[in-house]
């Protein structure tokens, strides 16, 4: 595995892991305070679970955080195909491109509800990372 697909990886673990987090929590199946999840990434109440039954926490009926569940493992999942050389490495900024244009759409509804929610910023950022990580390795 090069560095590139590594990091790409580990980031996409790490989008998949706020996402199963935040699904969880939101459902009742975890509590906030989980062990593996940082205080400064924990959900809270009053923000990130009160924006969820919004228009922009939700993408056709469900919470954004589920589809984060399927959206980020298919991402490993296509950074293995270019691995194996199935695809080119710059088949990669599809997916993220698209990320990163719903990101921009989600920070606009936390801003319009004036609401900050720490988890959401986190996954808004990592696939803002994961996009400038892509587009630079593509230009190597």
């Amino acid at each position: 595995m090069t560095v590139s697909t590594a990091v790409l990886a580990l980031l996409a673990f790490a989008g998949w892991a706020l996402s199963f987090y935040f699904l969880q929590v939101y459902r009742g199946n975890l509590p906030v305070d989980v062990w593996w999840i940082p205080n400064i990434c924990r959900m809270s109440e009053e923000s990130c679970q009160s924006i969820t039954d919004t228009k922009y926490g939700r993408t056709f009926g469900k919470p954004n955080a589920y589809w984060g569940s399927f959206y980020y493992p298919g991402l490993i999942l296509v950074i293995i195909l270019v691995q194996n050389g199935i695809f080119p490495f710059s088949i990669l900024l599809v997916p993220t491109s698209i990320a990163v244009i719903f990101s921009a759409y989600l920070l606009w509804g936390l801003f319009r509800l004036k609401t900050v929610c720490r988890i959401c910023l986190l996954s808004h950022i990592l696939n803002l990372f994961t996009l400038i990580f892509v587009v630079v390795s593509c230009g190597n």
